[in-house]
């Protein structure tokens, strides 16, 4: 089965991919060698992909790991994988020089088939130093178990890296992110996803969808759709966990089973080739 992710020009007609079956076998966002489909989730997760996920600062920790495991393979395998945590390293050092010390950047496996995309990080995350860690977080993480996806086997992000913030009646609160600021953000952020090379976006927002499929993309008309983002990487856009928080009664389970099938959209295009659409 193959599918190239050559980019196409915007507007242009999006094609069907052709092979690829369903296997009910369970999921593992683990990569097998030599191969783009899921492991079964039994599939071990070596210490250096823990460390990794952990603590994404620990790149000497992580290098150690590999070493000592021999996982994911080959020495090749290994040394590959070891050539993108280092990158990502550099990568991470060089945005909190540039954005400063309250910058939150990405978190997860090396080895992601799937990439996270959310708007920017709250209170929690500056506080931590991790994106989705506050309210809106464990949200996600619930919502992704009971997708079939765990947290350590996925990458964790956001378009913008600093906490956008207003002060009102003496009280700091969250805004959305200005255009200067998403822009500043979108620099590292691609950077991130070419280090990581995931398969499938899922992106939380209209911020992410905006910035990574185009800026006519409306929610609650193109949400669950797969597209073809800015990177060639099929992307599909939910509402934002903080969204879901916001709703109460009828409307947060209505929503809530939107979410759900929007991730289940973005599993199947994991299991098949999917048709890609595109904004212009």
């Amino acid at each position: 089965m193959s599918c190239a992710r050559s980019r196409t020009a915007p507007g242009s007609a999006a094609r069907r991919c052709s092979g690829g079956s369903s296997e009910g076998s369970g999921w593992s966002g683990r990569r097998k060698a030599g191969s783009r489909r899921w492991t079964p989730a039994t599939a071990r997760i070596s210490p250096a992909e823990r460390a990794f996920r952990s603590n994404p600062c620990g790149e000497r920790k992580i290098a150690e790991g590999f070493a000592r495991t021999g996982i994911p393979g080959t020495r090749e395998e290994r040394e590959s994988v070891e050539k993108r945590v280092a990158s990502w390293e550099k990568l991470r050092q060089d945005t909190l020089k540039r954005l400063g010390p309250e910058a939150v950047f990405g978190e997860g496996s090396p080895d992601a088939r799937v990439a996270i995309v959310g708007e920017a990080p709250g209170y929690n995350e500056v506080r931590q130093g991790r994106p989705f860690v506050g309210r809106a977080g464990k949200l996600l993480d619930e919502l992704l178990a009971q997708s079939g996806i765990e947290r350590e086997e996925v990458y964790i992000t956001n378009v913008v890296k600093i906490r956008p913030t207003r002060e009102k009646g003496g009280r700091t609160s969250n805004r959305p992110p200005r255009v200067g600021e998403i822009r500043e953000g979108m620099e590292a952020l691609l950077k991130e996803l070419e280090l990581i090379e995931p398969e499938v976006l899922i992106l939380l927002g209209n911020t992410p969808a905006r910035a990574l499929v185009g800026k006519s993309f409306a929610m609650t008309k193109h949400r669950g759709t797969l597209f073809r983002s800015v990177t060639g990487t099929p992307a599909v856009a939910t509402f934002h966990p903080a969204y879901l928080l916001r709703q109460e009664g009828e409307d947060y389970r209505r929503v809530r089973r939107l979410v759900l099938e929007d991730l289940a959209a973005a599993r199947r295009a994991l299991e098949e080739e999917p048709e890609l659409h595109e904004l212009e």
